[in-house]
């Protein structure tokens, strides 16, 4: 943007555009913004995922890419959740318990993970070829019956 703005002002101008003030509230609005599509973050890395999957992360001391390490574990190549952000963070959530008590069942330590080492992985797990044809998105509730399927979704 900020390479950007000399020509844009020069093409506003010559059309009689006002390129308009900003003032505090409009400044603090566009920074929620930056801050609310993570602008500001280095983007994940694909490389740096996989190097962390099986090592200082330790996810496949408990999780296979494409194989299943017990019955209860899916591989996460079959997570229908890998792409869809709400579906995912629920997942993340709703298994934290039973990770702790695997975690300390099998003695491994607790991974530690930052948003980038959470950003790298994703980026990993995502671009992995069984992983691509899993859609992505959010999920539709929209429609007459909206309401009642995201009630239900609540629920389960």
């Amino acid at each position: 943007m900020w390479n950007h703005a000399p020509a844009m002002w020069s093409a506003m101008s010559a059309r009689g555009v006002h390129a308009g003030d900003v003032d505090e509230q409009a400044a603090a609005d566009l920074f929620a913004y930056f801050y609310s599509i993570r602008f500001f973050e280095k983007p994940g890395d694909a490389a740096r995922g996989k190097a962390r999957f099986p090592t200082s992360a330790g996810c496949s001391k408990c999780h296979g890419l494409t194989q299943e390490p017990s019955r209860v574990l899916r591989p996460v190549s079959r997570w229908l959740s890998l792409n869809h952000p709400f579906a995912l963070s629920e997942a993340m959530w709703n298994h934290m318990r039973p990770m702790l008590a695997a975690t300390g069942a099998k003695r491994v330590a607790w991974p530690d993970l930052s948003s980038a080492d959470l950003s790298d992985l994703l980026v990993y797990l995502r671009n992995l070829p069984m992983a691509r044809s899993v859609g992505s998105g959010f999920p539709d509730y929209a429609g007459r019956d909206g309401g009642a399927r995201c009630s239900a979704r609540r629920a389960a």
